[in-house]
């Protein structure tokens, strides 16, 4: 909005509230481009100035930045989840009235299923858009992000109506897949930590990890976690092959007996439409 702007690239950068910089733009405040910003706020002048910045990506912010942005965006992304409590049926009963308490005690900031989906879009918005990994990123806050990403993958795998299908759809083939691909490529190793059946604590984040249940439902949920992910091509050959024999010890040694078979009718369905020759 600077009449005198020369800079090639006017994208906007920043808006600026002092009175000084105002007073060019009708006494209104003035949106500035980097040039013009750089021009307008320096140790000469305007340092004192009120101005309205982009995010910067989350590796260039300091620690203290970087952890509200990364704990907004996993706070966001929980949001994106049914109003129906899920109750899972091994919790005891005390578990289960607390649960049901919890979920029928009025809410001031009750909000509907759309706004609680647009609120997880925003979360990936921001996800995708500031916190592409590089070389100095810290494993324990990708992981977390990682992690988030994977139960917002979930949650949303059955969408409520076809529109908000066709947006979430939309949003995970051209926005996201894209995003996850080149993590593979650059941190592999994290990626995996966060499908393990018993990953590191900072990947401990979302759904059944907020929820006092036994472990065979945390195997279960980790598995439909993995297979959410399946129809996006997110999970690779490679991938695959390193999991799946970590599922299996997990499987052999933390779940009863009696309840084998669920887990086993659950990974039949699901090798089977991995790899469909599989008998």
């Amino acid at each position: 909005e600077n009449k005198n702007c020369r800079s090639s690239d006017k994208s906007v950068v920043s808006i600026c509230f002092a009175t000084e910089c105002a007073s060019y733009n009708g006494n209104h405040p003035i949106r500035y481009c980097l040039q013009c910003h750089n021009n307008r706020h320096n140790h000469r002048r305007g340092e004192d100035h009120i101005v309205h910045t982009c995010l910067k990506k989350a590796w260039d912010m300091d620690p203290e930045m970087q952890n509200y942005l990364v704990e907004a965006i996993v706070n966001l992304l929980k949001e994106a989840r049914s109003t129906t409590p899920e109750i899972p049926k091994d919790m005891t009963d005390i578990q289960t009235k607390a649960a049901l308490l919890n979920a029928l005690t009025p809410n001031t900031t009750n909000l509907s299923v759309e706004e609680r989906q647009l609120m997880g879009r925003f979360g990936v918005w921001l996800l995708v858009g500031l916190c592409a990994p590089n070389e100095n990123t810290p494993p324990e806050v990708l992981g977390r992000l990682l992690s988030m990403l994977f139960h917002w993958f979930h949650v949303t795998a059955y969408s409520f109506d076809d529109q908000a299908e066709c947006t979430l759809e939309k949003l995970k083939t051209d926005y996201v897949c894209g995003w996850l691909n080149e993590i593979c490529k650059s941190h592999f190793t994290i990626l995996v930590s966060c499908l393990l059946p018993h990953p590191a604590d900072y990947a401990r984040v979302g759904g059944h990890w907020d929820m006092l249940v036994s472990r065979t439902s945390h195997l279960k949920n980790g598995l439909n976690r993995i297979f959410c992910l399946v129809p996006y091509e997110v999970i690779t050959t490679e991938i695959w092959d390193y999991v799946m024999p970590h599922w299996l010890e997990a499987v052999a040694k933390d779940v009863p007996e009696k309840e084998l078979p669920e887990l086993k009718m659950l990974l039949s369905f699901y090798v089977q439409a991995v790899i469909p020759s599989a008998s």
